[in-house]
């Protein structure tokens, strides 16, 4: 798979991902991926419901693609044990991708929670 191909799909899936559209995800990754990330995307979704997103750095080797992603959404539902606060949230992470026979089948999502949770007023230095 050319790198052209794999930045595509990774679009579609952040694409998919922003639109709500967890469904689209089954034509993109691999089957037990899909499921996944459709459990936690859902996850997520229910506390911030316009948690949308863009890739904003990506390297290409070979199969392997890193992406460095910010996504941001509205606190609107209970997350991480934290009550709604109405509060715009910035996500920031990567995610470690393989992919095989035109689809993602690996992803190994790192995403900074404390940050999301100090932004919420969940968490403060004053905790430690």
């Amino acid at each position: 798979m050319d790198r052209d191909e794999m930045v595509r799909i990774d679009e579609a899936i952040t694409d998919a991902i922003g639109a709500g559209d967890l469904d689209a995800l089954d034509g993109l990754m691999g089957p037990e991926l899909a499921v996944d990330f459709r459990e936690g995307i859902s996850q997520i979704r229910r506390a911030f419901p316009d948690y949308a997103g863009a890739a904003t750095r990506r390297v290409v080797e070979g199969d392997r693609m890193a992406t460095r992603f910010v996504y941001h959404g509205t606190h609107k539902g209970t997350w991480l044990g934290v009550a709604p606060t109405g509060r715009r949230v910035t996500f920031n992470g990567i995610s470690l991708n393989l992919f095989a026979n035109g689809v993602m089948v690996e992803a190994d999502v790192v995403m900074d929670w404390l940050d999301v949770l100090e932004q919420l007023g969940g968490y403060s230095e004053t905790d430690r």
